[in-house]
């Protein structure tokens, strides 16, 4: 008899367990919400504030945080972070988007926050608020606003000519480049336009040295959806709004685009042919072209700058002018099935990447040459997006630093998950009180009935 009260309390304890863990987060009522702000006095820092009522006495608080991908339709990061108490029922967070060390987390200006805080009382009742949306602008400016189509522009200071035709060729690149990919751009772009790369000091990550004394940055595709310009170069705009639509027309699952496919397409719709046809030139005469099977990714010194983004643009035109668009599009169809690039290439255009070199290098006039084979894995790797577009100082070209720091973990606990994967998240202690009930519950029918 005495087994038979304990299981009974046993379940009891399981089932009301269950039911206040399902009932533990209720949303709040308005009216106990007196703020909730979110401000920054510049881009390292952010601080979230909350004030509530004295309807009840919350002990503790934490703010919950997503950044959405919206290429992905999911949250390309998440984290938690406790709240401090400043007074009674009234919390904040200082979170730091920019620690200043290489490697640290870095959050850039231009992504859009979805958060809410989450409070316990007394009693250990939970409650929450509604989600709420926050647009991460520097604060050391007013911002405003042009926007057309897919784009929003954010500028600050007096509206100028170089300001309205950055965001007219934003607007066209888009257009354009859309066409020339066969895609659709379903989601808003947004340019952040800073008018020196000093007004921009805090809203950049920490590079190396050698690449910060060497080069300049003039401008970075950041996420999917976010673009720095740091130095009024229109064509930087057009040229990192491209590296979004290459993300739309050719990224797979798995596998990235390569560096030469992904920047010769973007130096291709900078419009500065002249510019980089002339560098080329330069670089057949002094016989220094650069085999495209070795340009998987960033150059790995300042000096190989200019020759990695001129061998990427010419050949790109090559394959447009040559092969015509239809191939091309096809070409970018195939990579975003998480083809490798030689399969790619030889499915379209016949070539891997070492003898469609070849050809442009018979098309320019240079010797024959026997080229060895460079063996390069079958296997899809997932490799970094390539996104920071830098203009070197003084004598060198466009340098492009591999600089993805976005979305690092750290001490908030932050993880790159999907939406399903965040519902799973939340509610797996439920699944698992369900399960648990429901195995004590045939335990207890079966010895009661025995």
């Amino acid at each position: 008899m005495l087994g038979k009260l304990f299981l009974l309390s046993l379940v009891c304890f399981f089932s009301l367990n269950f039911l206040s863990t399902i009932n533990a987060e209720t949303n709040l009522i308005a009216d106990e919400i007196q703020s909730l702000k979110v401000t920054n006095k510049d881009p390292r820092m952010i601080n979230f504030s909350v004030s509530l009522t004295e309807d009840h006495n919350y002990t503790s608080a934490r703010l919950f945080y997503f950044l959405p991908n919206p290429s992905l339709n999911k949250s390309a990061t998440r984290g938690d972070l406790n709240g401090i108490q400043s007074k009674f029922n009234n919390f904040y967070v200082d979170f730091d988007t920019n620690k200043g060390i290489t490697g640290s987390r870095f959050i850039p200006t231009g992504v859009t926050f979805e958060y809410y805080w989450e409070f316990t009382d007394v009693n250990k009742n939970n409650y929450k608020t509604e989600m709420q949306q926050y647009l991460f602008l520097d604060g050391q400016y007013e911002w405003k606003l042009l926007t057309a189509d897919n784009i929003f522009f954010y500028y600050y200071g007096n509206y100028n000519k170089n300001i309205q035709n950055c965001f007219l060729e934003s607007v066209s690149v888009v257009k354009d480049g859309s066409d020339l990919l066969a895609i659709k751009v379903s989601y808003p772009i947004n340019i952040i336009y800073y008018l020196s790369p000093s007004d921009s000091r805090y809203a950049k990550p920490t590079r190396s040295i050698v690449m910060d004394s060497m080069t300049v940055l003039g401008g970075v595709k950041y996420t999917s959806n976010v673009v720095h310009s740091y130095d009024q170069d229109c064509g930087v705009v057009k040229h990192e709004v491209t590296h979004i639509l290459n993300e739309i027309a050719g990224h797979g699952t798995l596998l990235k685009l390569p560096f030469w496919v992904d920047e010769g397409f973007a130096t291709y719709m900078m419009n500065k042919s002249d510019y980089y046809d002339n560098i080329i030139e330069k670089m057949i005469n002094k016989n220094t072209v650069i085999r495209l099977s070795s340009m998987q990714g960033k150059p790995g010194t300042p000096e190989k700058v200019n020759l990695y983004y001129a061998q990427s643009y010419a050949t790109t035109k090559y394959m447009i002018e040559q092969y015509g668009l239809e191939k091309y599009r096809s070409f970018f169809k195939i990579l975003k099935e998480d083809f490798v690039i030689d399969e790619a290439l030889q499915t379209v255009y016949g070539h891997d990447q070492d003898s469609l070199y070849l050809e442009w290098r018979q098309h320019k006039g240079l010797p024959i040459i026997k080229l060895v084979k460079i063996e390069q894995s079958s296997i899809p790797i997932p490799v970094a997006t390539i996104t920071p577009l830098n203009f070197p100082s003084k004598t060198t070209v466009n340098q492009q630093e591999v600089e993805n720091n976005f979305s690092k973990q750290n001490n908030s606990n932050e993880l790159a998950v999907s939406n399903f994967e965040i519902f799973i998240n939340n509610y797996i202690f439920i699944i698992v009180g369900a399960i648990l009930l429901l195995i004590m519950i045939k335990i207890s029918i079966f010895l009661w009935k025995k």
